[in-house]
């Protein structure tokens, strides 16, 4: 098991990460775009601007604060995600895991339509006529999108 503590420029363009198994934290903003792929590991990220696309089998995601860019996906097999922050306008996204939690803070000026599959408690965006999307899909597990 490898554990990883990222400290990183001011600017990245793209981090490619490949991981078996550990945990990931960022320390640092991370500016620009993430793409890691695990297998058993759980990734923290303090503060993301860009774009991320996250995919493994086991293991938490948890996004602290940020804006993430417009077509940005998170797939897990197994484990919660955790994300609060902004989303671009104009946009897809897919966050999904087959069995965990998924909680979803959007800033609540967001013009974002949530389109939700799974046992949802809460969710603070009614309105589902924007053109940027978040497509939210948890199999076993609850969904919570609350505004902040």
């Amino acid at each position: 098991m490898v554990d990883l503590k990222i400290y990183l420029p001011e600017f990245i363009d793209v981090l490619n990460l490949h991981l078996d198994e550990g945990w990931v934290k960022f320390h640092d903003d991370l500016k620009g775009i993430l793409n890691a792929d695990t297998n058993i590991a759980d990734i923290e990220i303090n503060k993301l601007i860009g774009k991320v696309n996250i995919k493994g089998n086991m293991g938490n995601v948890s996004i602290l604060e940020g804006r993430i860019s417009k077509n940005s996906s998170i797939v897990k097999n197994i484990g919660s995600i955790s994300i609060k922050s902004q989303f671009e306008e104009g946009g897809d996204y897919i966050i999904n895991t087959g069995a965990g939690n998924i909680d979803i803070k959007a800033s609540k000026d967001s013009k974002v339509s949530f389109e939700s599959i799974g046992a949802v408690e809460k969710n603070d965006f009614e309105e589902y006529n924007y053109p940027t999307k978040v497509k939210v899909n948890t199999s076993i597990g609850k969904i919570s999108i609350k505004e902040y």
